[in-house]
């Protein structure tokens, strides 16, 4: 079974979409290299809607339709998390003709030829997944957990279309042990994205040292 979405298309509306939100990440992406772009727009695209739907849409509902719309939302996000997966590993085939099947396949034909791996996407839908839950972080860890996944996997995916190469064939590579590690003991604010992304990889056996909460 092949894909009903065309890729180029599928990447002009990734790419569109992020033309529609200004921000400072953005921003930024926009002085990425002109051949790293269309790495970052349907990243860009997967993660903000997946947010967008638990945060600025269930969670702004009232308790009553929360508590009846919980279930749904939480299968959404496990079908997120699948389809991100299967992009990302290269796999992803749909004949459907929506918003996530134009952003899957534009993943599946950049960063599926990858070797960035499943764990930041995996991060976020266990973020989103606490939540839609609307489970409490009453410990540090579980702090750690969370921000990992809601705040410090979107940096990691940025961070690792950085440093990464693009080959002439159109696969991705990046070494971590060689790029990102290295910039860790000069700026504490990519402590958390870099040891991610290289552990992500199996590259990097250490966590990252917790923030001092003192500053």
């Amino acid at each position: 079974m092949s894909s009903s979405v065309d890729i180029q298309a599928a990447q002009a509306w990734c790419a569109d979409f992020v033309a529609q939100r200004p921000s400072n990440v953005t921003r930024l992406a926009g002085l990425l290299p002109a051949a790293k772009r269309p790495l970052f727009y349907p990243a860009y695209c997967a993660m903000r809607v997946i947010d967008d739907e638990v945060d600025d849409v269930f969670l702004a509902l009232a308790d009553s339709r929360r508590d009846a719309e919980r279930p749904g939302v939480a299968r959404r996000v496990e079908q997120w998390r699948n389809d991100a997966v299967e992009s990302l590993q290269g796999r992803y085939v749909t004949t459907d003709d929506t918003d996530d099947a134009r952003i899957f396949v534009a993943m599946n034909a950049t960063l599926g030829r990858s070797n960035m791996g499943t764990d930041a996407f995996h991060g976020l839908a266990n973020a989103m997944q606490r939540d839609v839950a609307e489970r409490p972080l009453a410990m540090w860890d579980e702090f750690l957990d969370y921000t990992e996944g809601a705040a410090v996997a979107p940096a990691a995916v940025f961070v690792f279309i950085l440093a990464a190469k693009v080959k002439r064939d159109g696969t991705l590579t990046c070494q971590f042990e060689q790029t990102l590690c290295g910039l860790c003991p000069p700026s504490r604010d990519l402590q958390l994205p870099c040891a991610y992304s290289a552990r992500s990889q199996g590259r990097c056996g250490t966590r990252a040292p917790a923030p001092d909460p003192a500053g």
